[in-house]
């Protein structure tokens, strides 16, 4: 397992304070660019979701913010884990 934690953002990238935050997708994958994998975080509360079941090998993750519109921030930086 992996567990990824992130500061829920309060501003929109104009500066304007952020008032229709949904939730955010955790994205992750074998490659720090090519991150296919996707699970949706539907509370906008959570500041950490702890991925299962990963096989062996390094995996990459990064995560979104996303509007009630569904317009999706900028990604978080991208950040690794080994698993043995």
């Amino acid at each position: 397992t992996a567990t990824v934690s992130w500061v829920k953002p309060t501003q929109n990238s104009d500066g304007t304070p952020l008032t229709d935050l949904a939730g955010f997708v955790v994205k992750y994958g074998n490659s720090p660019t090519t991150l296919t994998q996707r699970i949706p975080v539907d509370d906008p509360s959570m500041t950490r979701y702890t991925v299962q079941n990963l096989g062996k090998g390094t995996w990459f993750f990064t995560v979104v913010s996303y509007t009630v519109a569904g317009v999706e921030s900028e990604v978080s930086q991208v950040v690794s884990k080994t698993i043995s």
